[in-house]
């Protein structure tokens, strides 16, 4: 027999060699005995309630051994039992045989199945009595040997009454066969003396049966006492321990407090995983409360108490957001990490004279506040070029370095001098520019500036207006020029002429014309109401315009004239232009009919071109094929398509 060697590993529990062979006699904890009473199986229930994890491991390698010892037991009670069972058997046997014998040497049929059935159910029953009267205690520790040795006492005499049956029916049907008839009380004799001559091998099997049922009973009433002893011991030692162990409220305090913990720590985290702790922005961006949500919310706002911030001031600043039921703490870096850009600009100055640092750089670009300072500064004493380092520095740190040109000249005592500026006359309504055909001389061009002081003249009324013309040099030398301007009053007023240009517009447009269209009209009026005459007084615009529309002749300046009262009351752009002046003088006009400007002129030439709506290119190429007919300064007007 294998033992399971095993050390108590539970707090509380001792086992001794003595107790655990006690144990093993009683059965304690093997599943195929009886259990304890109902005070003992509710007692054994709430203590294997209350074992822990240590004491039932202990339990179950206390099982385990036990259950092996009992098998090992059942199988030598079983061996015995068949011993016994095998002799019976053979007794049995040698009975059965000489009855037999005797039924067949007296040759009726009844008889014999009277002995056979009579014998074999008396035996049958017996020696299941006896084998069960042993094997019952294997099973079930023997409390039930008593009921089993009755069962098998009533199975004895079932039998029998069962094998008188089986002869009486095998009488009957060997009567019905044709047989001999026969003596039925002779048969119940017969019968009744086979079973006395049993008596006495009954009476001797049924004392053995009784003998293995009373050391049984015996065996099994004694592993009942031991059980009940171990078992008491066991619950004194575990018991008292497990119900202090079960009405400890620390443990349950402790159990209440970590849960709290737990749940107080898993909601912190949900609600701190909302939102981003730190926001870092460039300086000069936007900061919106949903910037610092991991899910946009466009409702989220900054509390009251959020520290204010200035986005184009780099510092940290605390800030609370506001979002649903949730106010997340943040917080708000502005870093200025971009450097400032600028255009360097180059300088003159006079000798002995200065400049400030920012007057070398223009279009400073930056998020923050910039400082310009010089990266060394300049020699303004000394005639001459040199090159100057700016130095632009933004809040954040960042720097950028310019180089600009500063150039220092000699001491100017020379005033600039004023070309072109002469008396001008015009004609009541009429706008005029001052500064036309006007420019300044210097020996020292650079910062020459030219202004013109025409306060006192009134466009609207005839008369005679001065007009001042200075100009001021970088060493602060003045020039000054005094011109007059005269306006004259027209012959024909601009009212009467607006009349004339109003009522050949109503003849030539329609409302649902676009101004290419208008335009178009406009050209084709003037080439064919108009002829062409080699004289007209280029003095007056509007007197020209009515030559145009009244008598219906002039030159190139009653042509042009007449195009730009007729596009001006039809709200088409347009603007005179001439060729520079040289032995012949030409006018034409431009117009935009919302793509840009083109060149149009409706004077006829020998050629007969159809200068409508001619980019600047086309009419330059033609211009030079002809003489330079329409050479005109592109840097006066605006630029051509």
């Amino acid at each position: 027999m294998k033992r399971i060697e095993y050390s108590p590993i539970s707090k509380g529990v001792v086992q001794t060699e003595g107790s655990a062979l006690r144990k093993q006699a009683s059965g304690i904890g093997n599943p195929g005995q009886d259990t304890l009473s109902d005070r003992g199986g509710r007692e054994d229930r709430e203590d294997a309630d209350s074992l822990d994890l240590e004491e039932q491991l202990v339990s179950a390698l206390y099982l385990v051994q036990t259950k092996n010892e009992a098998r090992e037991r059942a199988q030598e009670i079983s061996r015995e039992t068949q011993g016994r069972g095998g002799q019976e058997a053979q007794r049995r046997s040698g009975a059965r045989g000489g009855q037999e014998a005797q039924g067949r040497s007296r040759g009726r049929v009844s008889q014999e199945t009277q002995g056979r059935s009579g014998a074999r159910g008396g035996q049958e029953a017996q020696g299941r009595s006896g084998a069960r009267a042993f094997q019952e205690p294997q099973r079930k520790g023997g409390l039930q040997g008593t009921s089993r040795e009755s069962q098998g006492v009533s199975r004895e005499r079932g039998g029998s009454q069962i094998g008188q049956d089986r002869a009486r029916e095998g009488a009957r049907q060997s009567q019905r066969r044709g047989q001999e008839p026969f003596n039925s009380r002779e048969i119940q004799r017969k019968s009744q003396e086979s079973s006395s001559s049993r008596e006495p091998r009954r009476k001797s099997q049924d004392t053995e049966s009784a003998q293995a049922a009373r050391r049984s009973r015996q065996e099994a009433e004694a592993a009942r006492r031991d059980r009940r002893r171990l078992e008491t011991e066991w619950r004194k030692e575990v018991r008292p321990r497990k119900r202090r162990k079960k009405g400890n409220p620390a443990i349950v305090l402790i159990i209440l407090a970590v849960f709290v913990l737990l749940a107080g720590g898993g909601g912190w985290l949900y609600v701190d995983s909302l939102a981003y702790k730190v926001c870092r922005v460039e300086a000069g961006v936007e900061v919106k409360p949903s910037d610092f949500l991991k899910k946009p919310d466009e409702n989220a706002v900054f509390t009251g108490d959020s520290q204010n911030f200035d986005i184009t001031e780099p510092g940290e600043y605390k800030v609370k957001v506001k979002s649903g039921l949730f106010t997340h703490g943040c917080k708000l870096i502005i870093e200025d990490t971009v450097a400032p850009q600028a255009q360097p600009v180059d300088m003159r100055v006079e000798k002995g004279s200065s400049c400030e640092a920012e007057q070398f750089v223009t279009d400073i670009v930056d998020a923050t506040q910039v400082t310009v300072s010089y990266g060394l500064k300049p020699d303004f004493d000394t005639v001459g070029d040199q090159n100057v380092q700016i130095i632009l520095t933004d809040k954040g740190g960042n720097q950028t370095t310019l180089e600009a040109k500063l150039t220092v000249f000699p001491q100017d005592s020379e005033p600039p001098q004023i070309i072109g500026a002469t008396d001008l006359t015009i004609f009541v309504g009429d706008s005029v520019s001052y500064k036309k055909d006007v420019t300044v001389e210097d020996n020292n061009p650079e910062g020459v500036e030219l202004s013109v002081d025409s306060s006192a003249v009134n466009l609207k009324e005839a008369g005679v207006y001065p007009v001042v013309y200075t100009a001021t040099d970088a060493a602060g030398n003045t020039t000054s020029v005094t011109v007059n301007l005269t306006i004259k009053a027209r012959e024909h007023g601009i009212d009467e002429v607006n009349a004339l240009a109003d009522q050949v517009l109503a003849r030539i447009l329609t409302p649902d014309m676009t101004l290419e269209q208008k335009a178009r009209a406009i050209f084709d009026y003037n080439k064919s109401h108009i002829g062409y005459i080699n004289n007209s007084d280029k003095s007056d615009w509007v007197k020209a315009a009515y030559e145009g529309l009244a008598l219906g002749k002039g030159d190139c300046y009653v042509y042009a004239c007449t195009a730009k009262l007729l596009l001006t009351r039809a709200e088409i752009p347009n603007m005179d232009i001439a060729k520079i002046p040289t032995e012949t003088l030409h006018y034409w006009n431009l117009v935009d009919v919302g793509d840009g400007w083109y060149h149009f002129d409706t004077t006829p030439r020998v050629d007969h071109p159809v200068i409508y709506m001619w980019t600047d290119e086309k009419l330059m190429e033609y211009s030079k094929n002809h003489k330079n007919c329409h050479n005109y300064d592109h840097s006066a007007y605006p630029k051509v398509n």
